[in-house]
């Protein structure tokens, strides 16, 4: 008979994560929730790629190296 092994039962894990908190108006989150329900699916699954595609634009680089804006001299 073969020894029993524990299965890993659920999801593989992606790594170590961060959660944040967003507040958010009433009225936002009513909608953000209802579109939720009619997405069927929650808030981490939904926003995760928005915030995602949203840093993966920003080019960290050129805000490293803009440097000072120009300042315009009172007359």
């Amino acid at each position: 008979m073969a020894p029993v092994t524990k299965s890993r039962i659920g999801r593989p894990s992606k790594g170590q994560r961060h959660s944040f908190t967003v507040k958010l108006d009433m009225e936002r989150t009513a909608k953000l929730f209802e579109l939720l329900e009619i997405l069927d699916t929650n808030g981490i699954d939904y926003m995760a790629p928005i915030i995602e595609a949203h840093l993966d634009a920003v080019d960290l680089e050129q805000l490293r190296t803009q440097g000072a804006l120009p300042i315009a001299q009172a007359s």
